[in-house]
């Protein structure tokens, strides 16, 4: 199947379902602001869940403190680098 090649000046145009989707989560956002929260706070879990399994898969899977200890560093070198872990401790 050929894909259609998308140049940048043209706007997405997403399909009919996505978009009334995306409308329905908007006017959450606009006039129910609880549901809005626990539906964002529900993804959020889920992508926190997600990821934490993924990494205890990935990581040193049969030694589960070698596994805590190298996602521990590896946050903090992360958040090192992106400056994120000074801004919390200097304000």
């Amino acid at each position: 199947m050929k894909e259609k090649e998308v140049k940048a000046s043209q706007p997405v145009v997403l399909p009919k379902k996505r978009r009334d989707l995306l409308d329905l989560f908007r006017s959450l956002e606009d006039h129910n602001k609880l549901i809005f929260a626990l539906l964002v706070a529900a993804g959020m879990v889920a992508f926190w869940r997600g990821l934490w399994l993924l990494m205890d898969l990935a990581f040193f899977p049969d030694y589960a403190l070698l596994s805590a200890v190298f996602s521990l560093l590896l946050g903090l070198t992360i958040l090192a680098a992106t400056g994120v872990l000074l801004k919390v401790f200097v304000k």
